[in-house]
């Protein structure tokens, strides 16, 4: 949710007026907080943010946010940064539905893509190259500018002349440049503080909510007739928090009592419907943390200082407790990816949003992928074990990591990322395939999850060289990776069989199209693969 929709929802209360001061007085107060060494100051603002008074709205707090970056109203200059602001990546988040445009002469692989707004500015689109059209999924990003994407003489006229070397230095004060990094590091604090509060405190009565997300893959008869099992209540009921559910986003379910908000939650999820348990107390502070966040991800957008100095802080924060003179409680970026899963489902998009435009960074482009390759395993098992479908999760984050040729060719060398893929893999599936590698019976479908890891392998084997070093590597850091692969290949063979009957007609009501799917996607692997047993031959027969 941009800044802009949190204006409309939250109500137009200035922070100044929450704060119970005059304007002038506000303003003072600011200027202290940006100048003062004792930082003093800038606590007792940041502490305003935790109170409870339903005055203090996600766009009060973004309001407040805006002043100590800017000193001034933050709005104009906002607009004023994204104008005179550098960023030599687009970055852009395609929305659902959003036009998306390929261009198939000067792709890196075949996920690139260009927004509108570039395309209309690019010399693909001058010189008539070949390209493609499409609605996007959601998610995902604009890849203008990025010379590990596009041959960077397709950059649009936008980001062509904003190279890296030419970008790293804006229009940002200096002075705001020393102070953002202790702002930077009081602002994750308290997003943490206000996303983890669902952990972080219990509270008795029936003050807890079950809340409706809404999602592109479920029917309205499917989630309205859900509701009504979930809640008991008639379907005029149940449509009307459908309905209010696809207009909003979200909409409460019921309020009660934990126990019985976490019955109504587990049954809406075996469903397959998205579903929050909140409180009322804790979700005003989940909003107003979501809402920082897709701030900061907006500076980031338009300007390469200050989103070098909210990854350097963020990084930092990783290894030190202990910066500006104060003793942080929280790792931003681990809790972030640690503890998705349980956030409320609004605050999923919003910090994939702020992951895009961080990655533009070239230092915290490998240290996210670091941390998001310690935790692919268990993200594949928590996916596997869910029945949630459409839902937005860390590993919709995969493509931004493993169709980066450099990044992945370090992974590869020092992070065993294909032995952790092909592992994963094999965990996602090891369980329906039994005995002599029939599926079971029982089995309706294969579980959630194992299609990510292929697209995964997919884009992975797609970057040179990487199919020939998974075949070199064979006896070294990942032995038997290779063999690992052929052991699946092997568990599949006979999968789902269909045994000719030459005396009566069986009736098999088995689901055969699951397994039919997964071998018509391990081809695909398999033609990678080859492709690096080609190359190892071409070079042993030079």
């Amino acid at each position: 949710m941009s800044s802009d929709s949190m204006e409309e929802v939250g109500g137009a209360n200035h922070p100044w007026s929450v704060l119970c001061l005059s304007r002038e007085e506000f303003v003072s107060r600011i200027a202290e907080a940006r100048s003062s060494p004792d930082h003093s100051m800038l606590e007792r603002i940041i502490t305003a943010l935790k109170q409870q008074d339903d005055d203090m709205t996600p766009a009060t707090c973004v309001e407040l946010i805006g002043w100590l970056l800017a000193g001034e109203e933050p709005s104009p200059w906002l607009s004023s940064l994204k104008e005179t602001g550098f960023s030599s990546k687009c970055g852009h988040v395609f929305e659902s539905e959003e036009w998306i445009y390929k261009c198939l002469q000067c792709c890196a692989d075949p996920t690139c893509c260009f927004c509108s707004k570039c395309f209309e500015n690019s010399p693909c689109r001058k010189l008539g190259h070949r390209t493609q059209l499409a609605r996007s999924p959601g998610g995902g990003c604009c890849d203008c500018g990025d010379p590990e994407a596009w041959n960077p003489s397709s950059f649009c006229s936008i980001h062509q002349a904003k190279s890296e070397e030419t970008c790293k230095e804006d229009r940002v004060p200096q002075q705001l440049l020393r102070f953002a990094p202790l702002l930077f590091n009081h602002v994750l604090e308290y997003c943490c503080d206000g996303l983890l509060c669902n952990e972080d405190a219990e509270y008795d009565g029936d003050g807890f909510l079950a809340v409706l997300h809404n999602d592109d893959i479920h029917d309205m008869d499917t989630v309205r007739n859900s509701i009504v099992r979930a809640i008991d209540c008639d379907r005029q009921i149940a449509h009307n928090i459908m309905m209010s559910a696809h207009q909003h986003g979200s909409a409460i379910v019921k309020q009660g009592s934990k126990q019985h908000c976490n019955k109504i939650v587990s049954s809406l999820r075996k469903a397959g419907l998205i579903v929050t348990l909140t409180h009322r107390l804790w979700q005003r502070f989940e909003l107003r943390a979501t809402a920082i966040l897709q701030y900061l991800a907006d500076i980031c957008s338009c300007s390469n200082s200050l989103r070098s100095v909210l990854c350097e802080t963020l990084i930092l924060r990783d290894t030190n407790e202990n910066l500006h003179g104060v003793s942080w409680k929280h790792k931003p970026l681990q809790v972030f990816m640690e503890n998705e899963e349980s956030f409320w489902a609004g605050a999923s998009p919003v910090l994939h949003n702020l992951y895009v435009q961080l990655i533009a960074d070239e230092k915290f482009k490998n240290f996210f992928a670091d941390a998001f390759i310690k935790l692919y395993p268990s993200l594949i098992d928590s996916k596997k074990e869910s029945s949630v479908i459409g839902n937005i999760t860390l590993l919709d984050v995969s493509v931004q990591v493993f169709t980066v040729p450099s990044v992945v060719q370090r992974l590869v060398r020092e992070r065993r990322l294909m032995s952790i893929l092909l592992s994963s893999l094999w965990s996602s599936l090891a369980d329906e395939i039994i005995d002599v590698n029939h599926y079971d019976r029982d089995a309706k479908e294969l579980p959630n999850g194992y299609r990510r890891v292929l697209s995964d392998l997919v884009y992975v084997l797609r970057i040179p060289q990487i199919s020939l070093s998974l075949i070199q590597d064979e006896g070294a850091s990942d032995a038997n990776t290779i063999e690992s692969f052929f052991r699946f290949l092997e568990s599949m063979q006979e999968m789902d069989k269909h045994p000719l009957q030459k005396v009566e007609h069986v009736r098999d009501d088995r689901n055969w199209s699951e397994s039919f799917s997964l071998a018509t996607e391990i081809c695909q692997l398999q033609g990678l693969i080859v492709q690096g047993y080609r190359q190892s031959l071409a070079r042993i027969s030079v």
